[in-house]
């Protein structure tokens, strides 16, 4: 890495000033509506704020909720889409936040395994494959690839019609299909081992991927209107090798590596590995999490810390925000923090300090989804 940017966090006047400027935001300004979903020790979907002062259990005692889909946000923020198996279908079920009630919308083959931010189409195992079911029209289409080994992962662009996932063909092969004309684009791997969809980045039609233990960015928006070529064949080896976590925002992709933590611009066209940026050096076991220009990992000393993202390209000074605690994911507009401690797991708030209590251990603290 580049050894101009990857300088060890020092000055504790820049981490006074942090503290300073996250606890002096005013509160109207900060976690509105922020709300967190779980599925609880009774495998219920539970819906809290963070602040604890709404919590509504949006699934019905008995019910099972589908796996691997499980629930997602929609894109309104507003809404909770929600799986319950229902005799060898999923009923698929439009959770409205502000009135706590809850409908089916679509019934859709099992598994279901991921549907559009807007609510539009699903994507579904299908014949020992994958298929695409358009929620409005009932169309149905089936997708190139054998299914994959994993129980199937399945990412959708939050401002596309695009969904990428992988299967087998002979290998390991990466897809990526506009649910609306049908057309994708595929990367054969050369491999076995799984080529993985990440993550895309937000407002964007740019796809992460990893393969071969290293992780690449593909511009995959000519699938909108037509490719002249494959796009997935021109990706960006974007990451350092052999990274442990990937996550990303509107202009970064960031990841964990040992004990080190770094970020590269998704802009970045070549020698990006080299030109990484270190956001902090005592990460332990637990990945990455970003959310409202926040950036929260769990250190090796055992406490969750955050770095304020702005300090990219200097010198960034991690703060610790709770000893004894790992850390889950943060709300969108970073207001708040998930937490794990003391047997409990909470939502800590950066506003005032204080955390409010969401469940106990026995809930999967990676299952946790702010909207």
């Amino acid at each position: 890495m580049n050894n101009k940017t990857m300088r060890k966090p020092t000055h504790v006047l820049a981490l006074l000033i942090f503290v300073a400027a996250l606890w002096a935001i005013p509160t109207s300004a900060q976690g509105s509506g922020e709300m967190v979903a779980f599925l609880n020790s009774a495998g219920q979907v539970v819906v809290s704020s963070g602040d604890g002062s709404y919590r509504w259990i949006a699934t019905n005692p008995g019910e099972i909720v589908a796996q691997p889909f499980g629930f997602a946000w929609a894109s309104d923020g507003r809404t909770l889409l929600i799986g319950v198996e229902a005799g060898g279908v999923v009923s698929l079920r439009a959770a409205d936040v502000a009135s706590q009630s809850a409908a089916e919308f679509a019934q859709v083959s099992a598994p279901l395994i991921s549907v559009s931010p807007d609510r539009r189409y699903a994507f579904h195992g299908q014949g020992g494959g994958y298929g695409l079911t358009d929620l409005q029209t009932g169309g149905a289409l089936a997708l190139p690839l054998a299914a994959d080994s994993s129980g199937g992962v399945a990412l959708w662009s939050d401002s596309a019609p695009l969904v990428a996932y992988w299967g087998s063909q002979g290998n390991a092969v990466l897809a990526v299909v506009n649910a609306q004309t049908g057309e994708s684009a595929l990367l054969d791997s050369g491999r076995a081992a799984p080529v993985l969809p990440l993550a895309w980045r937000p407002g964007n039609a740019q796809i992460l991927f990893r393969s071969a233990g290293s992780v690449y960015a593909a511009d995959v928006r000519c699938l909108l209107s037509g490719c002249g070529a494959n796009p997935l064949g021109s990706a960006v080896d974007l990451l350092p090798a052999g990274v442990t976590d990937v996550a990303v925002d509107s202009s970064n992709a960031y990841f964990q590596s040992d004990t080190v933590i770094g970020a590269v611009s998704l802009n970045c066209t070549a020698n990006c590995p080299a030109a990484a940026a270190l956001a902090a050096a005592d990460a332990g076991a637990g990945g990455v999490a970003i959310g409202g220009g926040l950036l929260v990992y769990t250190s090796n000393g055992g406490a969750v810390s955050a770095v304020d993202l702005g300090c990219l390209g200097g010198a960034c000074q991690p703060l610790v925000l709770a000893n004894g605690a790992t850390a889950g994911a943060v709300s969108s507009g970073g207001r708040y923090v998930v937490i794990a401690q003391g047997g409990t797991l909470s939502a800590l708030d950066l506003a005032t300090g204080s955390a409010v209590y969401l469940a106990d251990a026995g809930t999967r603290l990676e299952q946790m989804a702010w909207n």
